[in-house]
């Protein structure tokens, strides 16, 4: 009989006093946690996929989720995640897309304090640290790109009126980037070789990204801080 295992979601729980003690490291003396508990991300590598599960979803994510479910056919543990992330890895930094900052670098552990989200981290397995660390500069180059609500309208048009999905591949046509959309291509541009499209070719989505045979989960776990 096959053991079905669930998969290494990290949810808030500060109620544990069982945590294991983290230290920042040496090569990131000056970093102060803001958090009372925070990711093993020791275990990261650069361009691992971050996606991000809100507990309590605001009206945005709540169409995400259901637009997911509901139009694409998810089922809700890959529906739940409404936005992901390319590890950078230098200094607990990822890039991401977001409506109002555009493609940018931000830190973990700011998301994590303004954001009461669950964390699930999903890896291409088999390429080599050289192609990894091509994922994560190939997702920073896009820095300051812009966030593409013409996609978003596009595939919801495209959905509405019964048209052909729109894959999402063409950068010009797209004018800029959402964050499935830009972890998706970087991933492409790393590595030389995966592709995340689904099969239908439709819109990388948070859900996509999720669900993908072609990434592995990532064992996390929280780890208690003593915060300045």
């Amino acid at each position: 009989m096959i053991q079905i295992r669930p998969r290494p979601v990290l949810c808030p729980s500060w109620g544990h006093a069982d945590l294991k003690m983290w230290t920042p490291s040496g090569t990131n003396f000056w970093w102060t946690p803001k958090t009372a508990a925070y990711p093993s991300t020791a275990e990261f590598l650069p361009g691992d996929i971050l996606l991000f599960r809100p507990l309590t979803p605001n009206s945005r994510e709540s169409g995400i989720v259901s637009y997911q479910r509901k139009v694409r056919g998810y089922d809700s543990e890959h529906a739940s995640y409404t936005h992901a992330a390319i590890w950078v890895g230098l200094d607990h930094l990822y890039c991401d897309a977001t409506p109002a900052l555009d493609v940018r670098v931000n830190s973990l552990e700011d998301y994590l304090a303004n954001n009461n989200s669950c964390l699930l981290v999903r890896r291409i397995p088999n390429i080599n640290g050289g192609q990894r660390e091509a994922i994560a500069r190939a997702a920073v180059g896009y820095r300051g790109q812009p966030y593409s609500f013409r996609t978003i309208v596009q595939e919801l048009w495209g959905h509405f009126m019964s048209r052909e999905p729109f894959s999402g591949i063409d950068e010009e046509t797209q004018r800029g980037l959402i964050c499935s959309t830009l972890c998706s291509r970087a991933v492409l541009i790393g590595s030389e070789t995966v592709s995340l499209l689904p099969s239908d070719l439709r819109l990388v989505i948070p859900a996509t990204l999720s669900e993908s045979s072609k990434l592995e989960d990532v064992s996390i776990w929280w780890c208690a801080v003593e915060l300045a």
